[in-house]
Parts: structure tokens; sequence; C-alpha cells
């Protein structure tokens, strides 16, 4: 029986459950909204919550356990730094769960997830550096040909 269990399955071992909620909650921060079945939208609405109020808190152990649950530091630092200040008067419900029609393969209802506040897109974290023209230098190689050498014919004698 499955009593007071909160966690959704998915129909997906443990590490495959882990990925899927990895890989769908580091595309939620980077385009503010995807489009998935209603099961992994629910699933993922309450990882957004937890996520969001933990990076609220800037702190070397929260940019850690950001790190580790998201493996790349562009995103959990943007996270503390740009996604939870534009939440920081919400407690919770950061997200919007709305049908966005049906999969045309299997029928499927499916359900737009957009964070709340963040509603451009936010593309790549890595801060922005300035345009440096590089410096060309022109080298020119002033090639001087030499003379054809003359060799001599040397005559191999063998010894007997």
């Amino acid at each position: 029986m499955r009593h007071r269990v909160a966690k959704r399955k998915l129909n997906r071992d443990t590490k495959h459950r882990g990925a899927l909620m990895k890989n769908l909650l580091r595309e939620l921060f980077l385009h503010g909204t995807i489009t998935t079945t209603q099961a992994k939208a629910k699933e993922l609405k309450r990882q957004v919550d937890s996520v969001i109020v933990r990076s609220k808190t800037d702190s070397v152990v929260n940019r850690r356990v950001l790190h580790k649950q998201f493996g790349k530091r562009d995103i959990s630092n943007a996270l503390v730094a740009v996604i939870a200040p534009a939440f920081k008067k919400r407690d919770s419900g950061f997200v919007t769960i709305s049908p966005a029609g049906i999969r045309r393969g299997d029928a499927t209802p499916l359900f737009k997830v957009t964070l709340l506040e963040q509603r451009e897109r936010l593309g790549t974290f890595k801060p922005k550096t300035p345009n440096i023209p590089k410096k060309t230098v022109a080298v020119e190689k002033s090639v001087a040909k030499k003379p054809a050498a003359t060799t001599k014919k040397k005559s191999i004698t063998k010894k007997k």
C-alpha cells in the first residue's frame, strides 16, 4: 500500500527518475517555461519550490547542495544571483501549471510549467566578457632562395 507516500514513481527506477527531474529543473530555469505531462509537472513543482527556497539564502552550504543537484555551477550560481531575488516576496508557489493541449502521438494531456517572476528566457548564465579586438600582427617572412648547391657524385668503391 502507498499510504503517506508523497513522491511519484513516474514508471522509472530511482536513478532515471533523479536524472529526469534534474534535466527538467535545468531546462525550466534556463528557458523559463517547459511543456510536459501532468504527473511530471506536479512532481517538478515540488522540486522547484524546494530549490528556490534553498537558493534564497546565499551560503556556501546552499551553493554546494545546489551544485550537487544540478551538476553545473553556472545554473546554481544564477539561481542564487538572478532567480531567487525575483522571488524574495514569495514563500511558495513559484510556478504555474496550465493545460497546453494534447500530445499527437499518444493523446496524453500536456501541461505548461512556467516560472512566475521570470517570464523571459535566460539562456546561458556565463558572465559576459567585453569584446576585445584581437591584435593581428602581419608577419612577413622573407624567403631568400639559396643558390643550388653543386654536388659531386662520390664513387663508391667496394673493398674486397
